[in-house]
Protein backbone atom coordinates (compact mmCIF):
# COMPACT_ATOMS: atom_id res chain seq x y z
CA UNK A 1 0.00 0.00 0.00
CA UNK A 2 1.24 3.92 -0.16
CA UNK A 3 2.92 5.55 2.27
CA UNK A 4 1.28 7.38 4.20
CA UNK A 5 1.55 11.42 3.52
CA UNK A 6 3.64 13.23 6.07
CA UNK A 7 5.38 16.48 5.98
CA UNK A 8 9.00 15.87 6.72
CA UNK A 9 12.39 18.67 6.76
CA UNK A 10 13.26 15.92 3.88
CA UNK A 11 11.30 17.08 1.16
CA UNK A 12 10.63 16.66 -2.43
CA UNK A 13 9.06 18.28 -5.05
CA UNK A 14 7.53 16.75 -8.15
CA UNK A 15 6.34 18.55 -11.60
CA UNK A 16 4.35 19.21 -13.36
CA UNK A 17 1.66 18.52 -11.66
CA UNK A 18 -1.00 17.60 -12.90
CA UNK A 19 1.02 15.68 -15.19
CA UNK A 20 0.45 14.08 -18.34
CA UNK A 21 3.30 12.04 -19.77
CA UNK A 22 5.82 12.60 -17.50
CA UNK A 23 6.99 13.58 -14.07
CA UNK A 24 10.21 14.98 -12.49
CA UNK A 25 11.23 14.20 -8.94
CA UNK A 26 13.14 16.32 -7.16
CA UNK A 27 14.74 15.78 -3.90
CA UNK A 28 17.72 18.09 -1.98
CA UNK A 29 17.91 17.04 1.94
CA UNK A 30 18.46 12.81 1.14
CA UNK A 31 22.27 11.51 1.76
CA UNK A 32 22.43 10.48 -2.60
CA UNK A 33 22.77 7.01 -1.71
CA UNK A 34 21.03 4.20 -2.47
CA UNK A 35 18.34 6.53 -3.87
CA UNK A 36 15.09 4.44 -4.60
CA UNK A 37 11.88 6.17 -6.12
CA UNK A 38 8.66 4.57 -5.87
CA UNK A 39 5.21 5.47 -7.75
CA UNK A 40 1.93 4.49 -6.18
CA UNK A 41 -1.09 4.42 -7.51
CA UNK A 42 -4.48 5.40 -6.53
CA UNK A 43 -5.10 2.19 -5.25
CA UNK A 44 -1.69 2.05 -3.19
CA UNK A 45 -0.19 -0.50 -5.50
CA UNK A 46 3.36 0.31 -6.24
CA UNK A 47 3.63 1.11 -10.50
CA UNK A 48 6.89 2.27 -10.87
CA UNK A 49 10.12 1.69 -8.91
CA UNK A 50 13.38 3.21 -9.59
CA UNK A 51 17.08 3.05 -8.35
CA UNK A 52 19.26 5.90 -9.06
CA UNK A 53 23.35 6.16 -9.39
CA UNK A 54 24.85 7.62 -6.43
CA UNK A 55 24.81 11.82 -6.43
CA UNK A 56 21.60 11.97 -8.28
CA UNK A 57 19.30 14.95 -7.07
CA UNK A 58 16.52 14.30 -9.77
CA UNK A 59 14.88 12.24 -12.18
CA UNK A 60 12.05 12.53 -14.79
CA UNK A 61 10.01 8.99 -14.99
CA UNK A 62 6.99 8.32 -17.75
CA UNK A 63 3.69 8.03 -17.30
CA UNK A 64 2.59 5.44 -19.68
CA UNK A 65 -0.97 5.71 -21.31
CA UNK A 66 -1.35 2.13 -19.00
CA UNK A 67 -1.59 4.94 -15.79
CA UNK A 68 -5.35 5.86 -15.44
CA UNK A 69 -5.90 9.22 -13.87
CA UNK A 70 -5.94 10.32 -10.49
CA UNK A 71 -3.83 10.96 -7.54
CA UNK A 72 -0.51 9.26 -7.50
CA UNK A 73 2.36 9.36 -4.66
CA UNK A 74 6.09 9.46 -5.68
CA UNK A 75 8.30 8.46 -2.45
CA UNK A 76 11.83 8.78 -2.47
CA UNK A 77 14.30 6.85 0.12
CA UNK A 78 17.85 6.65 0.90
CA UNK A 79 20.26 3.87 2.05
CA UNK A 80 20.25 6.14 5.54
CA UNK A 81 16.87 5.22 6.50
CA UNK A 82 15.65 8.93 5.07
CA UNK A 83 12.24 9.32 3.47
CA UNK A 84 10.06 11.77 1.45
CA UNK A 85 6.57 11.83 -0.30
CA UNK A 86 5.19 14.16 -2.43
CA UNK A 87 1.27 13.84 -4.13
CA UNK A 88 0.68 14.76 -7.46
CA UNK A 89 -2.31 14.35 -10.11
CA UNK A 90 -2.54 12.33 -13.45
CA UNK A 91 -4.54 13.43 -16.21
Amino acid sequence: TAPPIQSTPTGIRVYPNPATDAVTVVWNHLSGEDIRIRLFDPTGTIVLENGLIHGSKQLTLPLPDAFPPGIYVAEVTDGTGGRAVARFVRL
